[in-house]
């Protein structure tokens, strides 16, 4: 473990950069890294004729010890406190990675700002759906990472998006004809329960059949747990029926409850970690998990197909149409 906190050797360093757009962070893991990356600062300021902004360069000590650490030159740069928040990508953690408990609230609160700012165009039922998958549900993949959203959370964002999209108009059919696949007459309109908890499975495939570090030491944490806890191993937790989420950590419950509702099975005989190919879906395996086949999979669970006999064609007729809501009565165009 040691060996890959120090990350890959790259020309003799040991030390792991990772770059977003002109957001960089520098993870080091030793006094002499840090001598090394001022170094590094030094050579570039020469080469660029530019100034690293220290003022605006943050460090941030993951663990007790590195916080009694005194780096050289650190009275010039700014040391985040203990119980400090840090803006990441446009989100604010603390430095032992968990986000602040108003994550959700902002996340929130700017989805209804974008519907609002979106309400103003004239647009189809079909262009509300794309532009609602597309630039406004985008905003929760990444807070979704950092903390599931409570099921209250997601009821708010889902009623947001409904309102959005079908504007309350009783002339219209039920928000859940809008979210039948395209195959049996409906639009795909997004289902976002089923967006957030596809993502929790690429993750929860990632933690049951990753060989990362993140993905070790979180498995040690959980087996750990469990046969603490309930004296058994996590295929034999993950094997029982029903499965129970007794004695998992808190903040892999809505991973285990996502896997639950797929209906997700282990096809071997050793404990983690498995193979791809070990883990069951729909029935089958060797599928690729990836969130759009696990967004249709949970599609055809969630939302039962109508009845219908009009031609593919007539289906898609009515997704084009705009509506324009009257304060007396729906009017469609």
């Amino acid at each position: 473990i040691e060996k890959e906190i120090q990350g890959i050797p790259v020309q003799g360093q040991y030390f792991k950069t990772v770059a977003y757009a002109d957001d960089l962070t520098i993870g080091i893991g030793s006094l002499s890294d840090w001598d090394r990356v001022l170094d590094l600062f030094h050579i570039y300021e020469n080469a660029s004729n530019a100034k690293i902004n220290e003022s605006k360069t943050k460090l941030v000590p993951l663990t007790v010890m590195a916080r009694r650490v005194e780096l050289t030159k650190e009275n010039q740069f700014t040391k985040v406190a203990e119980q400090e928040a840090i803006t990441i990508l446009g989100y604010e953690i603390y430095s032992d990675g968990t986000p602040k408990k108003d994550l959700w609230t902002t996340v929130v609160t700017k989805i209804k700002s974008l519907t609002e700012k979106f309400s103003q165009r004239n647009l189809s039922f079909r262009e509300k759906i794309l532009v609602a998958n597309s630039l406004i549900l985008a905003r929760i993949w990444y807070a979704a990472y950092l903390l599931p959203p409570s099921r209250k959370q997601v009821a708010e964002i889902n009623r947001l998006v409904t309102i959005w999209i079908k504007n309350n108009s009783r002339m219209l059919p039920r928000y859940s004809t809008f979210q039948l696949p395209y195959k049996h007459g409906g639009l795909q309109a997004p289902i976002v329960s089923n967006m957030l908890d596809a993502r929790m499975l690429t993750v929860w495939s990632r933690l049951t059949t990753g060989d990362c570090l993140w993905a070790k030491i979180e498995r040690n944490r959980i087996s750990f747990s469990l046969k603490q806890k309930r004296d058994i191993t996590v295929l034999q937790a993950l094997t029982s029926t029903p499965i129970k989420s007794k004695a998992w950590p808190t903040e892999w419950k809505p991973y285990l409850a996502a896997w639950k509702k797929i209906q997700g099975k282990i096809k071997a005989n050793y404990n983690w970690p498995w193979k791809i190919e070990d883990l069951k879906v729909d029935e089958k395996q060797n599928l690729d998990l990836t969130v759009k086949n696990l967004m249709g999979i949970l599609r055809e669970r969630t939302v039962a197909p109508i009845n219908t006999i009009l031609s593919a064609e007539s289906k898609m007729d009515w997704s084009f149409i705009k509506a324009v809501n009257n304060k007396k009565k729906d009017i469609l165009w």
